[in-house]
C-alpha cells in the first residue's frame, strides 16, 4: 500500500510566486492549491482550472488553465532567462517530501523542460536536484531522500511548440512511502454497489467503496502530525502467477480516521465518491440534455477529470428535454439521477469514475463452478416486483404565476447554463446578473424581465419562457404477477421531465424486478481484478444453479479468501 503523507492537499498553504504571471491565466497561487490528486480537474466543456473550481466559460472569450508565464519561448522552445515558480513553505511547518510533482496542461500545449531546485531551513543558496525532459503532461523527481523543505523552485528550459507560453497545474512536494509484506497488519478493500431499500436490488446506483487497513511503522513518533484527514492510500494486492508476482491496484482511497496504537496505526479510508457529500449543492436544471451529460456534471464535483470518466456504450445518451439535478447534496443528486435511469456509477480499480447502464451485458469477467467454492454459499430469494411507478414534473407552456414574490437571486443564472425559479417556475437561460426586479411582464410563449440596479446599475432585459409544472406518473404493471402474489410497488421519482422517458424507465425497471431471482453470498479465492458491478457465471451441480450473476459487493481482505455478493443479472 502506498501512502501519501504528505501534499498540498493535506498540509498548511505555502505562498508561491513566479518571475511573471500573463494576466489572462490564475496566479501562481493556484499551483499550490492541493485539490485530490493534484491535478487539474474540468468542466463538461474541457476547460480546466489548477484549483478544481468549477467555472462556466462564456461562448466569447476563454478561461486559460492554471498558470502562463508572461515570457514566451523563442523559435526553437527555449527561454533565454527560464521563467521560474517558487513555492516556500511555512517555517513551522517544512514539507517534509521525498518526491517533487510538476503538472503541465493536458488541453494546452505543455512545458518540455524543467530546472528543478530546493532550499533547506538556514540554507543560503539554492540546490540543484536535476534537469529534466517531460514526455508526458506531468513529472515526478525523487529527492536524494526524506527532507524537511523550505522552498522548492521550478525554472522552465523549454516549452513543446514554439514561441509559447510556460503553462502549469500543480507543484508539489510529497512524501510518500510503500508497504508491504509484514508491515501491512491487516488490509480490507470493501467495494460494493448500494441496494434500493424497497425492494432490495441493485437497480442504478452509486458505488462507494471503502478501506480498513492497519500499518506497522517504525518510528510511529515522526509519523503522528502527519495523521491527517485526506491523506491518499493507494491499496495493491499481490497474485502470484506462473510468470511471478502480479500486483493488481484496488482504487485510491483519502483517509477518514486514524486510531494510534503502541507501534501500529489503523485507518479508515473512503474513495473520492466521499468527497462529493461534503460539497455544497445547489439544483440544477438543464435543457437538451442526456443522463451521461448530467452524471458527468455531477463527476466534476468529485474533482473527476473528463479523461478519467469512461462511459460504457450502452449508456442513455438520448437528449431530453429537461433533466432535473436536486437533493440534499451532490452524492444524493448523482443517486437518484442513477437509480431512476438504471446507470451504475463508481470510481474503478484504476481510480476512474465508470459509468454503466444496469441493463447492459458486459463480458462475463470469470465463471464460477463448485471447484472454485471455499464454503457452502448461502442462497437466499428475492421476491419480484409486480408493479413499478416512475413520477415525474411534466413542464408546460402556460399563463404566468403571481410572481410578487419574485426575488433577484431566482433570476440570477450562469453562462451557458440554465436555471429555473420554483415560484413562478421560470425558465432563464444564459445571463449573468444580480440586480433586482423592476419589471416582469409574460404572455403564453415568453417572458421579459426587467432588472436593474448590477455592477454598473444598468437594465438587463431577460428573455426566457415561462413554464408551469405539473406532476406526471406513469405505470408499469405485470398483472398476471399481480394476481398470483399480490400487487407489490416500487415508486421512484425521475429526474428527467419527460413523458416517454418515464414510461420507459417504468417498464425498463418492471423487466427486471418483475423476475424473482437468488442472491448468492460466496467465498472464493481472491479474485482482486473483479469490481462491484461485474458479470460473473455462476455454474454449480450442487447448487443447480447455471446463469449470469451481478456482482454487487466485494470483501478483499488479507488472507486467502474473499466474500462475493451476487444476484441474479
Amino acid at each position: 500500500m502506498t501512502v501519501s503523507w504528505t501534499s498540498n492537499a493535506t498540509e498548511p498553504a505555502p505562498t508561491a510566486s513566479s518571475s511573471g504571471d500573463y494576466a489572462s491565466a490564475l496566479s501562481a497561487q493556484n499551483l499550490v492549491t492541493g485539490v485530490p490528486e493534484c491535478r487539474p480537474y474540468c468542466v463538461l466543456d474541457n476547460g480546466c482550472t489548477a484549483d478544481g473550481a468549477w467555472y462556466p466559460i462564456p461562448e466569447t472569450g476563454v478561461l486559460n488553465p492554471g498558470w502562463w508565464s508572461l515570457e514566451t519561448s523563442d523559435n526553437s522552445g527555449g527561454f533565454s532567462t527560464p521563467p521560474y515558480v517558487e513555492v516556500w513553505y511555512p517555517t513551522d511547518r517544512l514539507r517534509a517530501a521525498n518526491k517533487v510533482r510538476v503538472v503541465s496542461t493536458r488541453y494546452y500545449p505543455r512545458i518540455a523542460g524543467v530546472r528543478i531546485k530546493y532550499r533547506l531551513e538556514g540554507a543560503a543558496e539554492w540546490t540543484t536536484l536535476g534537469e529534466y525532459e517531460l514526455t508526458d503532461y506531468f513529472l515526478e523527481a525523487s529527492l536524494p531522500s526524506r527532507l524537511s523543505l523550505r522552498a522548492l523552485r521550478v525554472e522552465i528550459l523549454s516549452t513543446s511548440q514554439p514561441s509559447d507560453h510556460a503553462r502549469l497545474a500543480e507543484v508539489d512536494a510529497v512524501w510518500e512511502e510503500t508497504y508491504e509484506g509484514d508491515t501491512i497488519i491487516r488490509m480490507d478493500v470493501a467495494r460494493r454497489l448500494e441496494f434500493l431499500a424497497a425492494v432490495g436490488y441493485p437497480l442504478g446506483t452509486v458505488a462507494t467503496s471503502d478501506l480498513a487497513a492497519e500499518i506497522y511503522l517504525d518510528g510511529l513518533e515522526d509519523y503522528t502530525p502527519y495523521l491527517l484527514p485526506n491523506v491518499r492510500l493507494r491499496p495493491w494486492w499481490g497474485l502470484y502467477t506462473s510468470e511471478g508476482w502480479e500486483w493488481v491496484p484496488q482504487g485510491e482511497f483519502f483517509a477518514d480516521e486514524w486510531v494510534r496504537q503502541a507501534k501500529t496505526v489503523s485507518v479508515r479510508a473512503r474513495d473520492r465518491m466521499a468527497f462529493m457529500a461534503g460539497r455544497g449543492f445547489e439544483a440544477h436544471l438543464f435543457g437538451e440534455a442526456s443522463i451521461v451529460d448530467a452524471l458527468r456534471y455531477l463527476a466534476h464535483v468529485a474533482w473527476t477529470n473528463n479523461e478519467d470518466i469512461v462511459v460504457d456504450s450502452t449508456a442513455d445518451t438520448t437528449v431530453h428535454d429537461y433533466v432535473m439535478l436536486e437533493g440534499e447534496d451532490p452524492t444524493r443528486a448523482l443517486n437518484d439521477l442513477a437509480q431512476a435511469s438504471l446507470h451504475h456509477v463508481w470510481f474503478g480499480l484504476d481510480g476512474k469514475l465508470r459509468i454503466r447502464r444496469r441493463t447492459a451485458t458486459p463480458t462475463p469477467v470469470a465463471g464460477v463452478s463448485d471447484v472454485d467454492l471455499l464454503s457452502l454459499p448461502e442462497v437466499g430469494n428475492l421476491e419480484p416486483c409486480s408493479r413499478v411507478v416512475v413520477r415525474w414534473r411534466q413542464p408546460s407552456r402556460g399563463p404566468c404565476q403571481e410572481v410578487g414574490g419574485l426575488r433577484h437571486e431566482e433570476i440570477t443564472g450562469e453562462a451557458r447554463e440554465t436555471e429555473f425559479s420554483k415560484a413562478p417556475v421560470l425558465a432563464v437561460s444564459g445571463i449573468d446578473f444580480s440586480g433586482t426586479v423592476s419589471a416582469f411582464s409574460c404572455d403564453e410563449w415568453r417572458a421579459e424581465i426587467t432588472a436593474s440596479g448590477g455592477e454598473d446599475d444598468e437594465s438587463l432585459t431577460v428573455l426566457g419562457q415561462p413554464l408551469l409544472l405539473y406532476d406526471m406518473e406513469a405505470a408499469s404493471e405485470d398483472e398476471g404477477l399481480s394476481r398470483r402474489m399480490g400487487i407489490r410497488e416500487l415508486r421512484l421519482q425521475s429526474p428527467v421531465w419527460d413523458k416517454t422517458a418515464g414510461a420507459t424507465f417504468a417498464q425498463q425497471i418492471l423487466s427486471y424486478l418483475s423476475q424473482a431471482k437468488h442472491r448468492l453470498t460466496l467465498e472464493l479465492p481472491p479474485r482482486p481484478h473483479w469490481e462491484a458491478g461485474d458479470r460473473i457465471t455462476v455454474n454449480s451441480d450442487r447448487l443447480g444453479i447455471s446463469a449470469a450473476y451481478l456482482v454487487t459487493s466485494i470483501s478483499l481482505g488479507a488472507g486467502d479468501s474473499m466474500k462475493v455478493e451476487v444476484v441474479g443479472a
